[in-house]
């Protein structure tokens, strides 16, 4: 099962339909509580939480769509559980796709540090 990282209103920015069948998109509904629910990728919420889900639900290939919150924390994820990624930028201007640093956030959006990404997308 893959998982998707999708930012607020990208859906509808590109303007494509996902079937939710085999997709598991994951978003902070309150505090610290996740919805399993479809809903999309949430700026302010933790890689932690993402890669928990990823493990629990056997996810095969993590999808990353958005801008560099979302996109870094997608490589953060698939890194994290050694599985393939797909970036997906939104932002023309994002130099994400190329970059091997990734910004690693706590739960409540705050700087935690820095990793290196050892691959490029």
């Amino acid at each position: 099962m893959p998982l998707f990282l999708i930012q607020l209103n990208t859906l509808v920015r590109l303007s494509f339909s996902l079937s939710t069948r085999e997709l598991l998109l994951l978003h902070r509904v309150s505090g610290n509580k996740v919805s399993d629910q479809p809903y999309p990728f949430s700026r302010d919420f933790c890689g932690a939480t993402f890669t928990s889900h990823a493990f629990n639900e056997q996810t095969s290939v993590v999808v990353g769509a958005g801008g560099g919150k979302t996109l870094d924390t997608a490589k953060a994820v698939a890194d994290k559980l050694k599985l393939s990624v797909a970036i997906v930028p939104i932002v023309a201007s994002s130099d994400v796709p190329c970059n091997t640093f990734l910004v690693i956030d706590t739960d409540e959006g705050v700087f935690d540090s820095y990793r290196v990404y050892g691959k490029h997308s």
